[in-house]
């Protein structure tokens, strides 16, 4: 439903967006993303929804697109 915090959650998770309250565990310890490098740096990424694809490319090199090359597990 609109207005559930679905986005703002991922958007902390990803390490876009500073909680106002609460703790993130990452592996059971307590983590406080500065940015989306430390976010990344654990593992962790937000991928936006977009509907203009690369219809040129499979699921993989959509995902992969915009990542400057650097490595992702899927």
């Amino acid at each position: 439903e609109n207005g559930a915090g679905k986005s703002t959650l991922l958007k902390i998770l990803a390490g876009v967006q500073s909680p106002d309250s609460g703790e993130l565990l990452v592996d059971g310890s307590p983590v406080r993303f500065r940015g989306v490098e430390d976010a990344l740096g654990k593992g962790i990424a937000l991928i936006h929804q977009e509907l203009n694809l690369a219809d040129n490319l499979d699921v993989a090199g959509n995902v992969k697109l915009g990542t400057n090359g650097t490595s992702f597990a899927a």
